[in-house]
């Protein structure tokens, strides 16, 4: 039996830089108490005070929890630098996140670079008014991951990976990186139902039909039928796109 892969020298170091490392707990702009490299849950409270050791521990049994979960949705083989790259994406944005993105589903279906091209999605945030904007820190990150994820297999103490992770640190390309407020899913892909293509195929397939029945369609009456698509077409696809983004939403876990 295959052995599991772990995260890697690198993956961790990849991670850690990510995150960043505080031993005091605090509240994350989301409000939820955090501490260490990002770890959160009924155990941190306030006042809390970790060593580093502590924090490495915690680090690592909150790792134990990703990497079971990218075992567990990922249903073909993995190199060591796709493996660590995903579960730096699901510490991020939660085991809910990963089952539900277009990362996992495009990689399961064969689809390695679209996969890559996933991560990118993922980069935004709840501005003012609830309003999605794109973070700076997290589309850095999200590069970062993508890069890690694209990187040819490489030995799980790679100097030369981990040299060129600390000099992306000291340009400050983690810097605001934390993604701290809970998971949401952006929608990357528009439903069926709201593209003006497949509605006018609808329509040519029909007016092409009724001749067949007997029923006699002039020009100008197809012409009128093509304008109130077009017209509806935009009203669908603006509730469409709300059903969706709710829909989309619920999909996410805590």
């Amino acid at each position: 039996m295959r052995s599991l892969l772990r995260t890697s020298e690198v993956g961790l170091a990849s991670l850690k830089k990510l995150e960043g490392l505080r031993l005091e707990a605090y509240r994350c702009p989301a409000g939820v108490r955090t501490i260490g490299y990002g770890h959160t849950g009924p155990d941190v409270h306030e006042g809390l005070v970790l060593t580093k050791a502590e924090a490495e521990g915690l680090l690592r049994a909150d790792l134990d929890r990703f990497e079971m979960a990218v075992h567990r949705l990922v249903t073909r083989p993995l190199t060591q630098p796709q493996f660590d790259a995903l579960v730096c994406l699901a510490f991020n944005i939660g085991e809910g996140g990963l089952e539900a993105s277009s990362v996992i589903r495009r990689l399961n279906a064969g689809d390695v670079a679209g996969a890559a091209d996933a991560f990118r999605l993922w980069n935004k945030v709840r501005g003012e008014g609830g309003r999605l904007v794109v973070s700076p820190g997290l589309a850095a990150r999200r590069e970062v991951e993508r890069a890690l994820f694209l990187a040819p297999t490489f030995e799980p103490e790679d100097p030369a990976r981990l040299h060129e992770l600390d000099a992306l640190h000291e340009a400050g390309v983690f810097a605001s990186s934390r993604r701290k407020d809970p998971p949401m899913l952006i929608p990357d892909e528009k439903p069926w139902y709201s593209s003006r293509s497949v509605w006018g195929g609808v329509v040519a397939a029909v007016c092409g039909l009724l001749p067949l029945l007997g029923v006699g369609v002039d020009p100008a009456t197809q012409g009128a039928i093509a304008d109130v698509v077009v017209q509806a077409t935009g009203v669908v696809g603006a509730v469409a796109a709300v059903v969706f983004r709710l829909r989309a939403t619920k999909r996410v876990g805590p």
